[in-house]
């Protein structure tokens, strides 16, 4: 009795716990990407509006770690970028499909993390032009795998301090049972 009351209270705690942490997971992984998105679609919007009114943005000229821009012509080549991209990234588009509102997750050659790309439509007097600002997943990453770490540890510690619990309730609530059981054995006549 006393152990399978322990297994089946550890057992719904840590199925409990375990759909409510992956939950957890998924969800700030949506929350925080989703600042990143929000965020670098408004400095993609920003940076369209001024290069619409004949500047160059200042992501153009930044070499950031975090965030890197391109302006693509209508063809879809790329006619500017961030000082940070290097080889490669300098030349072709970080997004396959720079339509306005699109986004994805992209990898930037020599960046060791993930990027999110969001693109902005920009009308130059040179043309129609297409900004593409990449911020870095990094720091959401980071979270992501730092909150899985903390509930791969915490969770096997609950479920022992559960089990441990259990246990000893269980025992003591039965103990008055088990003694009864004892002296009614010892008192019966042997047969």
């Amino acid at each position: 009795m006393r152990v399978r009351t322990t297994a089946l209270a550890t057992l719904v705690v840590g199925v409990t716990l375990l759909v409510f942490g992956v939950a957890l997971v998924i969800g700030l992984r949506v929350a925080l990407t989703d600042g990143v998105e929000r965020s670098t679609r408004r400095q993609a919007e920003a940076a369209a509006e001024v290069l619409a009114n004949g500047g160059a943005p200042g992501l153009l000229a930044e070499d950031d770690e975090d965030t890197v821009a391109q302006v693509l012509d209508r063809g879809g080549r790329v006619v500017a970028a961030s000082p940070g991209l290097v080889g490669e990234a300098r030349r072709e588009p970080l997004l396959d499909d720079p339509a306005a509102g699109s986004h994805a997750t992209v990898e930037v050659p020599g960046r060791e993390h993930g990027f999110l790309a969001v693109a902005a439509p920009a009308r130059t007097p040179e043309g129609p032009r297409s900004v593409i600002v990449a911020g870095s997943l990094d720091e959401a990453t980071d979270a992501v795998y730092t909150l899985s770490g903390l509930l791969m540890v915490g969770v096997p510690l609950v479920l022992a301090v559960v089990a441990f619990t259990t246990w000893r309730v269980v025992g003591r609530a039965l103990a008055p049972v088990e003694v009864i059981a004892r002296r009614s054995k010892a008192s019966r006549p042997p047969t």
